[in-house]
């Protein structure tokens, strides 16, 4: 039975431009699609800091800083406890814009940040994970702050922390 290649070619031509189609709807909207990520942080929110507050929800006592620069974001306090600056998503809905994002640290665990800006303001949901063989720790953790009046630094000038217990923050975090 000879093969027919123009049909499988038409064939594989088409799930090709279905692919293709699914792969692009998806990378227009939805954070922590791998197409999303591609253009994770070149929104809105790019160039931005922010100086508040951060601590467990009902408690944000500790001073810090959120920073948006370069596609990354990052906190002062998470990095100088050994998180990495991470990539992040966000979307403008009227005057609102709307970001999400996670912090990850080889030995602490990670932070997954959701938030939004309103008129300077910044209110972010943080929850904290670290998986342990004999069960995992969540917290739920808070940050609010006013935009600040200067650019973020570079986030590859970072001195990224190495987590140390001696550090109160870190051991707050």
């Amino acid at each position: 039975m000879p093969i027919k290649w123009r049909r499988i070619g038409a064939g594989m031509a088409l799930m090709f431009a279905i692919f293709a189609n699914l792969a692009a709807a998806q990378g227009a909207g939805q954070p922590g699609d791998p197409a999303a990520s591609a253009q994770a942080g070149r929104g809105p929110l790019d160039g931005m800091s922010f100086v508040g507050k951060i601590g467990p929800e009902n408690n944000r006592d500790l001073d810090d800083e959120l920073h948006f620069a370069g596609g990354q974001f990052w906190s002062t306090n998470c990095v100088a406890c050994g998180y990495q600056p991470g990539v992040y998503w966000s979307r403008r809905i009227g005057d609102r814009i709307q970001f999400q994002g996670t912090l990850q640290s080889p030995d602490r665990g990670r932070f997954d940040f959701s938030g939004h800006v309103d008129g300077g303001q910044i209110d972010v949901h943080i929850n904290w994970t670290q998986p342990r063989w004999y069960g995992d720790i969540e917290r739920k953790l808070a940050f609010i702050g006013a935009l600040a009046t200067t650019a973020p630094p570079g986030a590859a000038a970072l001195p990224i922390g190495n987590g140390s217990q001696e550090r109160a923050q870190c051991r707050r975090l």
